[in-house]
């Protein structure tokens, strides 16, 4: 009877634990990625109100970000959440009472684990498959961008360069989408310097690409000490390095776990290949500062002194000893990338500090714990 009352206990006080933990992992989630969202999307205000951008398409754009700007936050806030939730039942007295019940620590932090799992796996499914596929969309999305709507992008009485070698003015533009007071910059050929003037232009697109279709104007092209100076009605400048098509190779956060640890034949160098070798085994240690992080929140929270006063000082050290753990994070993989032999590094510091706080918890140094939690 005795063991079924603390079963009933024990299962009570974790889901109990739990929905409070799950409550504000949530709600600091949602805030904290928003406020770090919105900061992106004050760039392209200025693009969907006044320059004609679609919503929609500019609403997609920066969703692309947030699989990555989540996979940063979920550890943080987590951690934030831990901290939180026990100070709180801590102040309350609630660990008081629970401990006296017959809980121990490591119980009292089961509620905590668990949820530290869940979040676990909702990581590496965004390490693993969303980040990378996000990010290859994004990139490609940014690409047809500067075609589609490179239009829309130019401001007016800014110098704009659209491409290397071409910069792009416009005195204004009227509501049919013509420029007036157009000025061309083209260096794109080397030793050769064109400089097109033009009372009206208009961007149109072609099976070529974008180009630009100038009227009532002059062009400059001086090379080799020779300038000459030609009168025009209508001439066309190209912008066919514009494209719409993917040149530039993948960048590592958009390659998936199998391109980074067996890339193809166009990356020849072995250094090359190592240091991507090392962004995969990173992509996949960084999902275990999830489980680092909440372990070494649930260790200082619940082995410390259970005073109101006393607590505050614990949340301080939880947050002194996750920020240690954040540099020796960086510090491994700045060692992988010199030394890729030392990749091991990178699975070792969050999973020896992860094991070091459960056996805490779980009291197997009992002899020393007061020390040690001191």
């Amino acid at each position: 009877m005795r063991a079924m009352q603390g079963r009933r206990i024990l299962d009570g006080t974790t889901r109990y634990i739990g929905l409070q933990l799950v409550t504000t992992f949530i709600l600091v989630s949602i805030g904290l990625t928003l406020i770090v969202w919105l900061t992106q999307t004050v760039r392209l205000l200025d693009l969907i109100v006044n320059r004609g951008l679609p919503f929609d398409t500019a609403l997609y754009f920066l969703g692309l970000l947030l699989p990555k700007l989540i996979g940063v936050m979920i550890p943080i806030t987590l951690f934030i959440s831990v901290v939180f939730v026990y100070f709180r039942l801590a102040s309350d007295s609630e660990l008081v009472v629970l401990v006296a019940a017959g809980l121990s620590p490591l119980q009292l932090a089961r509620a905590g684990m668990l949820v530290a799992l869940v979040v676990l796996v909702v990581g590496y499914w965004l390490a693993i498959s969303l980040q990378p596929a996000a990010a290859r969309v994004f990139t490609d999305l940014a690409f047809r961008m500067r075609n589609d709507y490179s239009q829309a992008l130019l401001q007016e009485g800014v110098f704009s360069e659209l491409i290397p070698g071409l910069t792009f003015y416009a005195r204004e533009r009227d509501g049919a989408g013509v420029l007036h007071g157009v000025l061309i910059y083209d260096r794109r050929i080397p030793k050769s310097t064109r400089i097109y003037t033009a009372a009206s232009g208009l961007i149109a697109g072609s099976d070529e690409g974008p180009r630009v279709v100038l009227e009532r104007g002059t062009v400059q092209q001086s090379g080799a000490g020779d300038v000459s100076i030609l009168y025009f009605d209508r001439t066309i400048v190209e912008l066919s390095d514009l494209t719409t098509d993917r040149t530039a190779p993948l960048r590592s956060e958009e390659m998936t776990l199998a391109e980074l640890l067996q890339p193809g034949p166009e990356i020849a160098d072995q250094e090359s290949r190592d240091r991507l070798r090392v962004q995969a085994h990173r992509r996949l240690t960084e999902p275990l500062q999830i489980f680092a992080y909440t372990m070494v929140g649930l260790a200082c929270m619940l082995l410390g002194p259970r005073g109101r006063r006393q607590q505050r000082i614990n949340a301080v050290v939880a947050v002194l000893a996750v920020g240690l753990l954040v540099a020796a994070s960086y510090a491994g993989l700045s060692i992988a990338l010199v030394h890729p032999w030392l990749v091991s590094l990178l699975y070792l510091i969050p999973l020896l500090t992860a094991a070091a706080a459960f056996l805490l918890l779980s009291q197997r140094f009992r002899r020393h714990r007061p020390r040690l939690a001191r």
